[in-house]
């Protein structure tokens, strides 16, 4: 998508808000594409239209389709969706081999470069927030070796404040689940908070080089400033075509398998056996 033009329409589904938008999806003829953006990704699954929420938020089903724990992670303005389109949507997904969250990117085809927003892309951090089906949590820290800087750009409410309304979302999430069950995710919070505080504090491998944006066109990535320095038109075979095609293979070998699954009320523990 290029140039977006400032027409929404909005409405209400059984998934919530539906904002209506028109972009023009050629610069050469300057056609007008209505651009439907749904957050059910039962829906999305049909689709198969979207910005970067849309492929986080149906790789996120992906994952926990095969069995994998798994959250959204969303920079501020990306929570007010429809007020600010400037951020980006990612996944995370926890690795039992590795026993903490992993970084993933189903745009940018990267995974567990936590630094890439920062180091790569130039991106001015503030406010990143994983959202799963037990909580909700601040991992800023995991994204960024510069604390204080992305700690001048936290205005919102106070550090104190942020992290008792999360608690509380949390807790209320989390309510009815059994004392075995929050044993073990609690557990895993306070790991998770020890392995961020070190990761913030490891010195930064300076001879990791990390690209810019690859999704969106140049004069978009430009716009943002998230074009990095290093020269994508150097392959015979862009990395997003390539990761394009396969992605597709992969999405239409499973979408027959996903939709019964759907329809058919799979609970997640039947459609890994």
């Amino acid at each position: 998508m290029n140039e977006i033009i400032p027409r929404y329409i909005y409405g209400f589904l059984n998934s919530g808000l539906l904002l209506i938008k028109y972009c023009r999806s050629c610069t050469v003829c300057s056609r007008l594409t209505r651009f439907p953006r749904y957050n059910d990704p039962k829906k999305l699954v049909e689709t198969r239209e979207g910005r970067c929420g849309e492929w986080a938020n149906c790789f996120t089903l992906y994952c926990r389709a095969f069995g994998y724990e798994s959250r959204l992670v969303a920079p501020y303005g990306v929570l007010t969706l429809i007020l600010d389109f400037t951020d980006h949507v990612w996944t995370e997904c926890y690795s039992q081999f590795l026993g903490r969250w992993m970084h993933l990117d189903p745009c940018e085809a990267i995974y567990d470069r936590p630094l890439l927003y920062e180091k790569g892309w130039n991106k001015k951090l503030n406010y990143a927030i994983a959202i799963a089906k037990d909580g909700v949590y601040d991992v800023t820290k995991r994204y960024t070796r510069k604390w204080h800087e992305v700690l001048s750009r936290r205005t919102m409410v106070t550090e104190p404040s942020l992290s008792s309304i999360l608690t509380n979302i949390t807790n209320e999430t989390r309510r009815g689940f059994a004392p075995q069950l929050l044993s073990i995710i609690e557990a895993r919070d306070i790991e998770e908070n020890q392995q961020i505080e070190r990761s913030l504090h490891s010195e930064d491998d300076e001879s990791l080089s990390l690209p810019g944006r690859r999704s969106g066109n140049e004069q978009w990535r430009k716009s943002r400033s998230e074009i990095g320095s290093d020269n994508l038109s150097s392959s015979a075979c862009p990395v997003r075509l390539c990761v394009d095609e396969h992605v597709t293979k992969i999405y239409n070998a499973f979408r027959p398998v996903l939709h019964q699954f759907i329809a058919e009320e799979v609970t997640k523990a039947e459609a890994v056996e």
